[in-house]
């Protein structure tokens, strides 16, 4: 395929997209030693509801989307917001780059939710690319020596599933909705989530923790803005192997920030994770374009 200058904005809307997330992830750790997972949920998407409804107004476009479109809307919002929920309380128990990286498995599963909901029929190397991720996956659980912990690595992986969901029903609205109604909904459904599960240990935010957390909603809305037009602009296997910089970042600024060193065999099952879960979304894209030829 040629590598169009449409393909390198693609590229590089994605990798800004990773950073932003990289930064997010920093930030909702160091938040999380005052507040509850899900109080910076909600902060983040309050933002992030503000922010997109304001786009949508000055750009007249509709924040509700089609009504034949509203229920697949729905569930890509709740299982956004589950999946945010579940990450959240993952990066805040985990390390940093173990807690993000369990939740960039998703390619994995959104490989076999498409076989269940979207009737993609597996080949074998995508079986065994699978297969291989999940060894990886299992290198990084086993890294993890504390067993109370594990409640955490399951939400993490947990994570993972949702946002699977989430990303199956995006597909399902390609090219039919605006991407910004779509993280118009997410943002919403998870801001009555997040305030409805955070109310009874809600704290009042410090002054000083002010700008952290409009930090979070900030880079949180870029970072979901950049990665949906570089998926507009660049193909899947092209652009998706790119995003697994926000893993990379974490466990450098894991690494910087909060003194976290990996173990081998964490790094291990991160490397298998990556090399697998990037060359899962080209063989669905192939998929894709024999059924369209």
């Amino acid at each position: 395929m040629k590598i169009t200058r449409k393909i390198k904005s693609g590229i590089l809307f994605m990798l800004a997209a990773a950073v932003c997330f990289a930064v997010m992830v920093l930030c909702v750790k160091l938040l999380n030693r005052t507040y509850p997972s899900q109080e910076i949920v909600f902060f983040r998407s309050i933002l992030g509801v503000v922010m997109t409804s304001t786009i949508l107004r000055i750009k007249n476009i509709s924040m509700w989307g089609h009504a034949e479109a509203r229920l697949v809307l729905v569930l890509r919002g709740l299982s956004g917001y589950v999946a945010l929920a579940m990450s959240y309380y993952a990066i805040t128990h985990l390390s940093l780059g173990m807690g993000t990286l369990l939740n960039y498995t998703a390619p994995v599963f959104s490989a076999l939710l498409a076989v269940f909901f979207l009737k993609e029929r597996p080949n074998a190397a995508l079986i065994i690319l699978t297969l291989v991720a999940f060894a990886g996956i299992d290198l990084l659980v086993q890294s993890e020596p504390d067993f109370s912990k594990s409640p955490a690595i399951a939400l993490g992986l947990l994570s993972a599933v949702f946002a699977a969901v989430a990303y199956v029903s995006i597909r399902k609205l390609k090219h039919h909705v605006s991407p910004l109604t779509v993280i118009f909904y997410f943002t919403l459904i998870s801001t009555l989530g997040s305030g409805f599960f955070c109310s009874a240990q809600w704290q009042i935010p410090r002054f000083q923790d002010i700008p952290i957390l409009a930090v979070v909603g900030i880079v949180s809305f870029l970072g979901q803005l950049w990665l949906t037009i570089s998926l507009r602009r660049a193909p899947a296997s092209i652009a998706v192997p790119f995003s697994y910089l926000t893993a990379v970042l974490s466990y450098l600024l894991g690494f910087i920030f909060l003194h976290e060193i990996p173990a081998t065999r964490a790094l291990a099952g991160t490397v298998i994770v990556i090399v697998a879960g990037s060359l899962i979304p080209s063989l669905g894209h192939a998929h894709e374009s024999s059924k369209n030829s």
